[in-house]
């Protein structure tokens, strides 16, 4: 079955995200669907990703994700607690 380019990638982004959110529950850390899929679009792209988000520093952990991580979001400041 032919499936056009940009949609073969978006199917081949969403399982790279399904992949590295198995490590992270493995390592007891539930990332979000919507983090996983940044993660992995960054990954595919070769992107470092700047984000205040602490949970991509639990997917750095199980992935080749390179992140800038800020700290001090005004708009929304939380703990997440990342497993070592």
């Amino acid at each position: 079955m032919w499936i056009p380019a940009c949609r073969r990638r978006r199917i081949t982004v969403w399982r790279n995200a399904t992949r590295h959110g198995q490590p992270c529950r493995a390592g007891g850390f539930n990332a979000g669907s919507f983090e996983l899929f940044i993660a992995a679009l960054s990954i595919h792209h070769d992107a470092e990703l700047i984000t205040f988000d602490a949970d991509y520093i639990a997917i750095t952990r199980v992935s080749t994700l390179r992140i800038q991580h800020l700290s001090g979001n005004p708009s929304r400041s939380h703990d997440v607690s990342v497993p070592m």
